[in-house]
């Protein structure tokens, strides 16, 4: 389980760990993270986590132990320029704040777009 076969041209590595708001996966390779998602049927996890994850492991672990509210891990997201645009307006929002998707398509540059920000989280 330590491969997923993509259309990205290459393999990624990922890890299935669990948190206290359950099972997540975390893919990625040594170029940054692709994607961290929940997973609502997983009853196994990671035993050896892939070097190109563990700090992203470790972060996550440390952020829901609370000794952690910065990370540092590289991400390389793949997705549309818009999605992009949405995922980097969600880096502004501070910690333990909160925002509507209503205020995210305002801050994207158009109140119409809530429906597909909010498809983009």
């Amino acid at each position: 389980m330590n491969k997923l076969d993509t259309n990205l041209l290459h393999d990624l590595d990922i890890a299935v760990v669990s948190s206290p708001i359950g099972a997540l996966e975390i893919s990625g390779d040594n170029d940054g993270i692709q994607k961290v998602r929940f997973l609502e049927d997983a009853k196994l996890f990671t035993e050896s986590i892939p070097q190109s994850l563990t700090l992203a492991v470790e972060e996550i672990q440390n952020y829901f132990s609370k000794k952690n509210q910065n990370f540092t891990f590289k991400l390389n997201p793949q997705g549309t320029d818009f999605q992009k645009k949405v995922w980097s307006q969600l880096g502004r929002i501070p910690f333990a704040k909160t925002s509507s998707y209503a205020d995210m398509a305002k801050a994207l540059g158009d109140p119409k777009v809530i429906r597909a920000a909010a498809s983009a989280n």
